[in-house]
């Protein structure tokens, strides 16, 4: 039975994987982006690819699984105080 699958942060690698997954099990992708044309290019085959500023447009979706990978790219940048601070709120703030 296909389910619903909301992901954000869709673009990145574990998202990308995650898309192929999940759409060879049938299954209907939702993508919020902050950036739709790249997703677009990135994600030719999924077709409800949302805004991030629209996410109330997925209010009536049955979503039966939402799985949250926007964030920071931990492999850009070095560690230091203000990097670590970066990357935890934009996972922790979207």
């Amino acid at each position: 039975m296909s389910k619903n699958v909301l992901i954000t942060g869709a673009t990145g690698l574990i998202g990308r994987r995650l898309v192929k997954e999940f759409s060879q099990r049938g299954d209907t992708i939702y993508v919020l982006t902050t950036n739709i044309n790249s997703a677009k290019k990135q994600l030719s085959s999924v077709t409800n690819i949302i805004d991030w500023s629209e996410y109330l447009s997925l209010t009536g979706e049955d979503l039966k699984i939402i799985i949250n990978l926007a964030g920071k790219n931990l492999g850009r940048g070095r560690w230091n105080e203000e990097f670590k601070k970066e990357a935890y709120d934009s996972r922790i703030n979207s």
